[in-house]
């Protein structure tokens, strides 16, 4: 049976390098898509993929949706947060593109 390789179709806005590393992001769970009131928050663990001016690719076991916002903090600066931009399952693991959104 012939294996077709995974080609990645998201649309990047600045180049991404490879990166590695643990993350934990804070994650709001809306209530709708155009609703800015939150049903809850929870704790995502993530291992990052890459990284650019714009945003990240990471790998979570936890489902993300478009439009999830995530925060974060890295070596104990200011948190940043993103917004999930799309979301692949790749077996039992979920890559997620996220934009930062600049405060």
């Amino acid at each position: 049976m012939e294996e077709k390789a995974f080609v990645w179709t998201e649309k990047r806005m600045s180049p991404r390098v490879y990166a590695s590393g643990n993350l934990i992001f804070k994650t709001y769970w809306g209530s709708d898509p155009g609703s800015s009131e939150f049903l809850k928050t929870s704790y995502v663990p993530a291992e990052l993929l890459e990284v650019s001016m714009d945003g990240m690719r990471i790998k979570t076991s936890t489902p993300l949706e478009e439009k999830n916002l995530l925060e974060f903090s890295k070596d104990y600066h200011a948190s940043r947060v993103a917004i999930v931009r799309w979301v692949k399952k790749i077996e039992s693991w979920y890559h997620a593109g996220l934009m930062y959104i600049h405060h």
